[in-house]
């Protein structure tokens, strides 16, 4: 049975020079009408099926290695090895196919045919002016295609362009594209890429596998598992396409083959679309070779890619002298091996060979090689961490490890190219987007964010940081507005609704909050992190349920999750479901053992149990992995004043204060330390700074009235009960039964203000 090609697109680009190879010569040939001889033929092959981060593809590989098998055949030219890249799954990285992009600009000479054929995902997620679709490598992110990862529509337009009016080429591109739907920016999304692809381009004749919006099909029928698009333009060139029997393929015979073959067999769901020099010729038919061809298309050869590079390094043996060679060598093992900057066992690494080689004139043949590597790899690399910090998965305080690596990789990079390299604003870019991370004043990082903006306006990721940065600065308005800039870029994009979520988390707008989180689970519902957010946002609205609901989906999705069991004890913890707590504290603890944040609450499991000693073990084991902890220290203090131990429990409440000044729960303690040990002045202090820092802390009002009352000053002990009252003080116990304020009990004012708030 037929299936549906999921979001594949194949390009094929030819840039061919301005004379027809004569009548003896087979294979593929340039668009014209001319008879004399071309240059030699170079190819950049490129299929990708195996995603990093997107739905994989079956298929879009084995087409592309079909295509480099037909090439290098009689059938199809018998194209050098040495001169085809052919980069398929894991090796067909964003930057390994600029590189080849930028080794076709290099080596082309005036006359030689280029082939860039590429068969992968397509998509677009918004429609912009300067974002019209991408050709999405193996390394692209699930969303925010700007951030890399991606060959943009109009990057793949300037290096056609550039073959063209700098190599002196003519370019026939073709696009085999699948729409499903199925990737961040939806079906919409396909068909915008493809109308992108079917724009006329200046001297670029195209072949196009279907219109905009029809779907392209693959199976196992076609080539033993291949494309239909793919499976019938290898046939029509070899010779299948040739109707009057005249031993040429002309562009319209070509066109006639696929829609009479194409349509037929997708019940007219797909049809080829065709534009350019109808009556040029694009192959000469090998009749040797045609009946065997089509049988024998092969599409497994996994040696096709070592066999160029071993081709490359027996050339560069015989025209480099033997030091700069075995340099040469050191450095592609540099490269295989990832030491790109940093030192391998024999303390070198690729960027240091290079830069001992770039001013040598014996080097000459190899730099343009070693400097595109080195582009390509360091960019590999780099953009491996900017995908992992799109998904949330990476901390940008404390993975400085990796962020660090990520950014001088790519500072590295930056380096190598100037303003005259095509994708000099997208490497920039990102550039600065990394340096912001690793950059500590928001100032200065606010600056770097709106370079990046100016440099790619349409790139969702840096509006997404610096929406960051403005919450860091409490400018949550302008932090709204940079969230909802990069969801209107990067619709797809669950990262910038979880982050919106988390402002108004913070800004105690819990159900806003939600309806974000909620937003971003549909676009990413594996993400555990918006399943524990979700809860927490339930947790402070006291929806108990619907928080240990979502907890629970946080586990299912990811079992080991610690800090989901963690806040489902803090759940447990209040409903006194003392049992259930204990239970999920120790299950965190058993994922991770130095959880902190585990050790605390079960530390207050002991305390409510009134097994204070094993409370105080707990607290002291989570300072012990976290040591500026101040809420344990703060707890540590509670127990010590529970058990009467005033000068340890001040001691710790002071600690708290230390690691976070602001701390107006520890300044309340600490003065309630104070009023026990008749230190009146001292208490009142910190009860005024407890209100200070938190003005709506009813407690630090009743407990001012107390020392008040102690104190004599029955004018303010009456004038803090009220406030308490006000603030909502719900001890009514309390002020019954405290000696604390028997100087003021009974008057006339304190039974207007209990009369006041009918207590």
């Amino acid at each position: 049975m037929n299936q549906f090609k999921t979001i594949l697109i194949s390009i094929l680009f030819f840039s061919f020079s301005s004379s027809l190879l004569n009548a003896q010569t087979k294979g593929i040939t340039p668009i014209e009408n001319a008879s004399t001889s071309g240059g030699a033929t170079k190819a950049v092959i490129v299929g990708v099926s195996d995603y990093k981060n997107i739905q994989k593809l079956t298929y879009a590989h084995t087409d592309a290695q079909a295509f480099y098998n037909f090439l290098t055949s009689p059938a199809g030219g018998k194209v050098d090895p040495n001169n085809i890249k052919l980069l398929l799954n894991d090796k067909a990285t964003a930057g390994q196919i600029f590189a080849a992009l930028d080794w076709l600009l290099e080596t082309t000479k005036e006359g030689e045919t280029v082939i860039f054929y590429f068969s992968g995902h397509g998509d677009l997620e918004t429609k912009t002016i300067r974002q019209n679709g991408f050709l999405l490598a193996q390394d692209c992110p699930n969303a925010s295609y700007m951030s890399g990862g991606t060959v943009a529509i109009n990057y793949l337009q300037d290096y056609l362009l550039t073959l063209i009016q700098k190599n002196k080429a003519k370019v026939l591109l073709v696009t085999d594209a699948c729409r499903s739907g199925k990737l961040a920016g939806g079906a919409e999304g396909a068909k915008q890429t493809a109308t992108a692809l079917q724009e006329q381009w200046e001297n670029i004749t195209k072949i196009l596998s279907s219109q905009a919006g029809e779907l392209s099909y693959e199976s196992q029928k076609w080539n033993g598992g291949g494309g239909i698009f793919t499976y019938y333009m290898i046939n029509g060139l070899v010779g299948m396409a040739d109707r009057n029997k005249d031993k040429k393929i002309s562009l319209t015979e070509l066109f006639i083959y696929l829609s009479d073959n194409i349509p037929k067999e997708t019940e007219f769901k797909q049809n080829p679309y065709v534009t350019g020099n109808l009556n040029g010729t694009v192959s000469f038919v090998d009749s040797n070779a045609l009946a065997s061809l089509v049988k024998k298309q092969s599409i497994n050869n996994p040696n096709g890619t070592e066999v160029a590079m071993r081709g490359n390094n027996d050339d560069f043996k015989k025209i480099l002298d033997s030091i700069t060679y075995k340099k040469y060598e050191k450095f592609q093992a540099c490269i295989k091996n990832d030491f790109l900057i940093y030192h391998d066992k024999n303390n070198t690494d690729a960027w240091t060979i290079y830069q001992e080689l770039k001013d040598k004139k014996e080097a000459a043949p190899v730099l343009n090689n070693m400097k595109t590597a080195l582009i390509a790899s360091l960019q590999d690399k780099s953009q491996t961490v900017i995908n992992q910090i799109l998904k949330g998965k990476v901390n940008l305080v404390r993975d400085t490890l990796i962020l660090d690596s990520a950014y001088q990789e790519l500072s590295h990079a930056f380096q190598l190219i100037d303003e005259k390299y095509i994708t000099y604003k997208h490497i920039k870019g990102r550039y600065l987007y990394l340096k912001s991370i690793r950059t500590a004043s928001n100032k200065e990082k606010e600056t770097l964010l709106n370079e990046c903006i100016a440099l790619e306006p349409d790139a969702a990721h840096p509006y997404n940081y610096l929406a960051t940065v403005d919450k860091y600065m409490k400018e949550y308005d302008k932090a709204i507005k940079n969230y909802q800039k990069a969801i209107s870029l990067a619709p797809k994009w669950s990262y910038p609704y979880n982050n919106l979520g988390i402002l108004y988390f913070d800004k105690k707008d819990y159900d806003k909050a939600i309806d974000n989180y909620n937003k971003a689970i549909v676009l990413n519902p594996d993400d555990e992190i918006l399943y524990s957010n979700l809860g927490n946002a339930y947790y402070m609205k006291k929806d108990y349920p619907k928080a240990i609901e979502n907890f629970n989906k946080a586990i299912k999705t990811k079992p080991n999750f610690a800090y989901a069991y963690n806040n489902l004890c803090n759940v447990y913890l209040e409903l006194n479901d003392i049992e259930k707590a204990e239970l999920n504290a120790n299950k965190a603890l058993e994922i991770n053992p130095k959880y902190a944040f585990a050790y605390n609450n079960l530390g207050n499991v002991y305390n409510l149990k009134k097994e204070y000693d094993k409370s105080i073990e707990n607290y002291n084991k989570a300072i012990s992995f976290r040591a500026n902890y101040d809420v344990a220290y703060f707890n540590l203090g509670c127990i010590y004043n529970i058990k009467k131990d005033l000068d340890n429990a001040k001691l710790n409440f002071e600690k708290a204060i230390s690691l976070n000044a602001t701390y107006a729960g520890a300044y309340n303690n600490l003065g309630d330390i104070y009023k026990q040990q008749k230190q009146y002045d001292k208490a009142i202090e910190n009860f005024d700074r407890a209100i200070k820092e938190a003005p709506e802390m009813s407690e630090a009002y009743w407990n001012l009235c107390c020392v008040y009352a102690l104190t004599g000053n029955k004018a303010k002990a009456i004038e803090n009960l009220d406030k308490a009252l006000a603030k909502g003080f719900a001890g009514t116990e309390d002020i019954k039964t405290s000696t604390d304020i028997d100087s003021i009990k009974g008057s006339v004012e304190f039974d207007a203000v209990m009369k006041k708030h009918k207590k």
